[in-house]
C-alpha cells in the first residue's frame, strides 16, 4: 500500500500490526522472541512516522496550489488533514507543523475565522525558532485581533467590546513584529497609529472628602478595625501583637546587672542577650492603634507606669502589665 502511495491502506495496516504486538501475550516467552518482537514494533512506529510526514508534505503542496487557485476552503481542508496526518501518527517534524499553522493561519484570516487564525499563530510563536516565521504569525494575529476588536464593537458597542481587550492583544502582536524587524518604519508607523485605537481603561472613580473631625475618637478608631483597651485584651492577643513588635537590645554592662549571664569567652565582655525589649516609639504605636488619638499626657503616664524601672526599654512582661492593668482598669 506505501509502495502504491496509498496512505490511509498503508496507515491502516500498520495501526493494525502495532495493536497485535500489543494484546496480552504477544511477548510471552521473553528471549529473542520477545527482542525480535520490540524490534518490529519501533520498526513499524519508524515506518508510519516516515509516511506520516511524507503524507503532510504532499496535503500541504495540494493546499498551497488550492491557495493559489483561490479555494481557500480546500486549502484549509488540506493544511489542517497534514497536521492531523503529524499530530495522530507520530510526526515529529515540529518545523512542518509550524508552517503548516502559518499556512492555515493566514488562510483562515482571510476567512474571517480570526479566532482559529490567532490559534494557529500562538502555535506558532511557541514552537518556532524561525524569526521570518516569527515574525508573519505575528503579523497575522495582530490583523486577527484587531479585527475581531472592529467585530465585536459592530456587534456589541465600543463599551462592551472593551471588555475582551482584543484592541490590546493586537497592539501586544504588533509591538512583538516590530521588535523583529527594527528597520521596518512603516511598521512602527502603524504601531503608533493602532496604539491611538486602544480603548481608554476606565478611570476609577474619586472617594468624596469625608471630614473625620465630625466622628467621635473612639467611634474612628473602631471604624478603621482598632481595638478599646477598656474591652480588654487576652493573653493570646497580647502575645500575638509582642511578637509583631521589633525588638531591641538592652545592653549588660557586669555583674551587677540582674540579667548578668557571664562572660564572653572570645571578647571577655559580659555575654550580650538577644533582643527582646521594646521602646518608647513601639510602645507608643501600639498604644495609638488600641486606642485611635490618645493624648500625650495619657502615653507618658503609660510609659512612665511600664518603665518602673527606668531603663528606657520594656520586657514583655512589663508590657503584659500594663495592657492587664487597663483590663483591671475598666
Amino acid at each position: 500500500a506505501a509502495a502504491r502511495g496509498d496512505w490511509q491502506e498503508a496507515d491502516a495496516c500498520w495501526a493494525e500490526a502495532l495493536e497485535a504486538l500489543e494484546r496480552p501475550g504477544a511477548g510471552a516467552g521473553g528471549g529473542p522472541r520477545s527482542a525480535a518482537l520490540a524490534e518490529l514494533r519501533e520498526d513499524l512506529l519508524e515506518r508510519r512516522r516516515w509516511w506520516a510526514s511524507t503524507a503532510a508534505s504532499d496535503l500541504m503542496r495540494r493546499g498551497d496550489d488550492s491557495r493559489l487557485n483561490g479555494d481557500l476552503f480546500d486549502a484549509d481542508d488540506m493544511y489542517s488533514e497534514a497536521i492531523d496526518w503529524l499530530k495522530s501518527r507520530g510526526g515529529s517534524a515540529v518545523s512542518m507543523l509550524c508552517t503548516l499553522h502559518c499556512k492555515r493561519a493566514e488562510i483562515r484570516y482571510r476567512k474571517w475565522q480570526h479566532k482559529q487564525a490567532v490559534d494557529d499563530c500562538k502555535f506558532v510563536l511557541r514552537n518556532s525558532s524561525d524569526g521570518d516565521q516569527k515574525s508573519g504569525a505575528l503579523l497575522v494575529a495582530a490583523n486577527a485581533s484587531k479585527a475581531l476588536h472592529e467585530q465585536l464593537v459592530a456587534e456589541l458597542g465600543i463599551e462592551d467590546a472593551k471588555r475582551y481587550h482584543q484592541m490590546e492583544a493586537a497592539v501586544a502582536f504588533l509591538e512583538d513584529a516590530a521588535k523583529l524587524d527594527a528597520e521596518d518604519h512603516e511598521l512602527r508607523r502603524e504601531l503608533r497609529a493602532w496604539k491611538r485605537e486602544v480603548p481608554a481603561r476606565p478611570q476609577p472613580v474619586p472617594m468624596p472628602p469625608f471630614d473625620w473631625s465630625k466622628v467621635p475618637k473612639v467611634d474612628k478608631a473602631n471604624y478603621f478595625g482598632k481595638v478599646e483597651r477598656r474591652v480588654g485584651l487576652s493573653d493570646q492577643e497580647i502575645g500575638d501583637i509582642w511578637g509583631a513588635l521589633r525588638k531591641e537590645r538592652r545592653e549588660i554592662e557586669g555583674p551587677q546587672d540582674p540579667e548578668f549571664c557571664g562572660y564572653d569567652e572570645d571578647t571577655a565582655l559580659p555575654r550580650q542577650r538577644p533582643p527582646r525589649h521594646i521602646g518608647p516609639a513601639s510602645f507608643r504605636r501600639v498604644m495609638r492603634h488600641l486606642s485611635g488619638d490618645v493624648e500625650e499626657e495619657e502615653l507618658e503616664a503609660l510609659w512612665a507606669e511600664a518603665d518602673a524601672d527606668g531603663d528606657g526599654l520594656l520586657d514583655f512582661e512589663d508590657f503584659a502589665r500594663v495592657l492587664r492593668f487597663a483590663d483591671e482598669a475598666a
